[in-house]
């Protein structure tokens, strides 16, 4: 078997090495240093873009507001029938029908008030009045207005 040489670094090899190491172990524990301080500035930069997102919808939900209340200061009881009226028609709750009762549509506190008219009283009572609110959250969302749907008097009585 051949001996194995293992070569010892000299003195001045060893120190180099030494310095060498030395420099590299300084420069991790500055840029450890450096991460750390990122990593704050990271943390500071999220929580900023929290405030701003939450003062965002703040200022969103305001200006909807303002532009529903805008808007309701210049539509007439028509224009709300002529915008709610394709949500209405065509819908129905089992066999009854639901129509718009347009003469009796008005604005009150900010909000119009839509009262829609089934064919019949409705029983039971539950699947209509669902069918209302869905009807108000759809024309909410989709229309931007500010409405109250409420039951009118059946257009005929059983």
């Amino acid at each position: 078997m051949a001996d194995t040489m293992t070569l010892e670094p000299t003195a001045k090899e060893a120190a180099e090495l030494q310095a060498q190491m030395s420099h590299y172990l300084t420069e991790m524990k500055r840029l450890n240093k450096q991460m750390a301080r990122d990593q704050k500035r990271i943390d500071t930069l999220k929580d900023e873009t929290c405030v701003i997102t939450a003062e965002t919808r703040v200022l969103i939900e305001d200006l909807q507001d303002t532009l529903a209340e805008m808007s309701a200061d210049t539509l007439s009881p028509h224009d709300v029938a002529v915008r709610v009226r394709p949500y209405v028609t065509g819908r129905n709750v089992g066999d009854i029908a639901l129509r718009i009762d347009d003469a009796r549509i008005h604005l009150r506190n900010g909000y119009w008030n839509i009262p829609i008219r089934p064919s019949r009283w409705p029983n039971p009572l539950f699947p209509y009045y669902e069918t209302l609110a869905e009807i108000e959250d759809e024309v909410q969302e989709r229309e931007g207005l500010k409405v109250t749907i409420a039951s009118g008097e059946p257009l005929t009585e059983e």
